[in-house]
């Protein structure tokens, strides 16, 4: 064959490495694309993270004027991102914040240490919300000249949990305040009703003499209900819920109600005959029924209007419980209270069982009364839901969860002669006037009294004649001895003595305490006499 000419392999050898450049060329290609891609994923992944991170973005200018906002940002303040651009953040800061905002730009500008400042942004809807403002510099090269990124947090979830602190630490100090003063408080709430229940026991109850001595019991046991409401919102007082019917208690509830409400606010009732049984504290129930229908009395206009109170079953679905995680589903008792009203204002709503939280003038409520109410639901598993219209009224509905037992009578005894005996017993108190009334109640009844004011003395007498007493009826809070250790050591001496420990308010000495001691009962002052006497019998015949 002939050779092959020169330029001809030259051109075979030229298109040969045109085929591999075109090769190299194709897969660094490939290279390119694969890194846009990568990079195209990396700059969504950076998009997202800017739109949708939990804090707001702003790219300011140095005259503060907004050059590009995040999602977030325009969320917190209510304005569209495009339409964002070239608005001045401080159209968006409250005017009360105004001079601490302009503060920090100053001082971030000037190259303060200080890059972060809290306060109040206001939306284009006029609503405020608590952030934090952190600045951070452009990198250089990144944007024009001056210009800095501030960083927007919302604070209000940790206000709202700092404010929660601030209300714990508040009602511990409200509790410690009423334990401090309920015993002492007590004590003179026994001494009157004492006095009154003795004088009345030789008056004739239909004089007037009379009926000025009910007036005295009835507020005296109306200002020791005041202050087991107090403890029980502090909760520094025990709880004796039992099972019972609602329809009793409810009716019991509304007739004390209607002889305290004008004749010009009507009271209607819808009470179903069997809703079936809750456990409850009667005095407790009694706090909500009438905390409830005064809240509604006192939104009626010219103390005129109605009241309408429903009592009913109702099956809860765990559907109607979201962010009622300690309530299950389940039978309940519905407990209504509907007024005719000029409502409750929206922004007030979130607010009405927040403690000492009231919208009326000075001497015209406390603001615990739907505090309490509150506080009682939610200790006995139960929850409340509220519905109000402007101008038109508003519902508080209080939901409890049936109990499966058979209910116990919820009737009082009452219209019954005490009941006497001649046993012996020694009085304990260190108020010498409870100790004489008590000391002439229990005479009176048959008893041989030995008084004393001091636990000490107490001691000795049970020391010197261990078998002389049938009975040891003593006060807590004493000087030298408290009841508990007056207690202790009489059961050292006789270990079969029955003891009933009385208490205005103790909260180092529980009841649970007092039953792991020995003590047969622990009752709470101010005790009536009928109260008192009874307690006693049910001690010494139990013996």
């Amino acid at each position: 064959a002939a050779a092959e000419d020169p330029a001809t392999s030259e051109f075979k050898k030229l298109l040969h490495e045109l085929d591999t450049y075109q090769i190299e060329l194709e897969l660094q290609n490939e290279d390119l694309r694969q890194a846009l891609t990568e990079l195209e994923t990396e700059q969504r992944h950076y998009v997202d993270f800017y739109d949708f991170a939990p804090v707001g973005f702003l790219t300011l200018s140095s005259k503060g004027v907004i050059l590009e906002a995040n999602l977030r940002a325009a969320s917190f303040l209510g304005v569209p991102r495009q339409d964002l651009r070239q608005q001045r953040l401080a159209a968006f800061i409250s005017p009360e914040d105004s001079d601490r905002y302009y503060l920090y730009i100053r001082e971030f500008l000037t190259g303060s240490q200080e890059n972060s400042c809290e306060l109040r942004l206001k939306s284009a809807a006029g609503v405020l919300l608590p952030v934090q403002l952190s600045s951070l510099v452009v990198p250089s090269g990144a944007a024009e000249p001056g210009q800095f990124r501030v960083v927007i947090t919302d604070l209000s979830q940790m206000k709202k949990l700092e404010e929660q602190l601030r209300q714990s630490q508040k009602m511990e100090a409200i509790g410690t305040l009423a334990g401090g003063i309920a015993h002492d408080f007590n004590n003179i709430l026994q001494v009157i009703l004492g006095a009154a229940e003795t004088l009345g026991g030789k008056l004739s109850s239909s004089g007037p003499e009379g009926k000025e001595l009910e007036s005295i019991v009835a507020g005296t046991q109306r200002a020791a209900a005041l202050v087991r409401q107090i403890l029980d919102f502090s909760r520094k007082s025990g709880v004796r819920r039992q099972a019972l019917l609602p329809q009793p208690l409810l009716k019991e509830s509304l007739q004390m109600l209607r002889a305290t409400l004008p004749a010009t606010v009507d009271i209607e009732t819808e009470i179903e005959p069997r809703c079936g049984v809750i456990e409850v504290d009667p005095t407790q129930f009694h706090q909500v029924v009438m905390n409830l229908c005064m809240n509604a009395f006192k939104a009626l206009k010219n103390e005129t209007g109605k009241i309408t109170v429903k009592l009913q079953r109702r099956e809860v679905f765990a559907a109607e419980l979201v962010g009622e995680p300690e309530v299950k589903p389940g039978p309940f008792v519905l407990l209504s209270v509907s007024d005719n009203g000029c409502g409750i204002d929206p922004t007030v709503l979130e607010h009405i069982f927040e403690p000492y939280f009231t919208t009326r003038e000075v001497g015209r409520g406390s603001g615990l009364g739907l505090a309490v109410v509150y506080g009682i639901v939610k200790s006995g598993h139960g929850f409340i839901r509220v519905e109000s219209v402007s101008g038109k009224g508003s519902t508080i509905a209080v939901y409890l969860p049936l109990k499966e037992v058979v209910a116990a009578s919820g009737a009082a005894l009452a219209g019954k002669a005490l009941p006497r005996g001649s046993e012996r017993i020694l009085l304990v108190d260190d108020e010498a006037q409870i100790v004489n009334l008590n000391q002439r109640l229990l005479a009176g009844l048959g008893y041989q009294v030995t008084a004393v004011t001091s636990s000490v003395e107490a001691l000795l007498h049970l020391r010197r004649k261990p078998d002389g007493f049938d009975l040891l009826l003593t006060d807590q809070s004493m000087p030298e001895l408290s009841g508990a250790e007056l207690a202790r050591a009489a059961l050292e001496l006789r270990p079969d003595l029955p003891i009933i420990l009385c208490t205005g308010y103790s909260s180092a000495f529980a009841e649970e305490e007092a039953r792991a001691l020995g003590i047969k009962k622990y009752a709470e002052k101010p005790l009536g006499r009928e109260k008192l006497a009874r307690l006693l019998r049910e001690v010494l015949d139990e013996r």
